[in-house]
């Protein structure tokens, strides 16, 4: 039978962690194996991945498809183009949408950050 056998030879110890390591793999299979919660987590993976691989997702993040004029108004830097991509994605139907801005949080520094 074609790759029956190991491809070099595997010393004792390989052989135990392999071993070991399948253990282990079984070992959180049955645990694992009717658990709701993992259900449920497998559930929003799914979800999550459908949403985001969708063509109306990728529409939504396609901001070089916007008209150059409006992309200047927003202005052309990171906060510029963040903005405008979270006005793209609650016009796509998006409920709740964060812009992270660099700058606004002085705990840290707050002289030189003001200044």
């Amino acid at each position: 039978v074609q790759d029956l056998s190991p491809p070099a030879e595997l010393s004792p110890r390989a052989v135990e962690r392999r071993r070991t390591l399948l253990q282990a793999v079984d070992g959180l299979a049955k645990r694992v194996e009717g658990n709701d919660q993992v259900a449920t987590y497998d559930e929003f993976h799914k979800r999550a991945a459908e949403m985001v691989l969708s063509g109306e997702a990728r529409a939504a993040f396609a901001v070089d498809r916007e008209d150059p004029k409006l992309r200047d108004r927003y202005g052309r830097t990171t906060a510029g183009q963040s903005l405008l991509l979270a006005r793209r994605l609650v016009e796509a139907g998006v409920r709740f949408v964060t812009v992270n801005y660099a700058g606004w949080d002085h705990h840290g520094k707050i002289f030189d950050g003001l200044d």
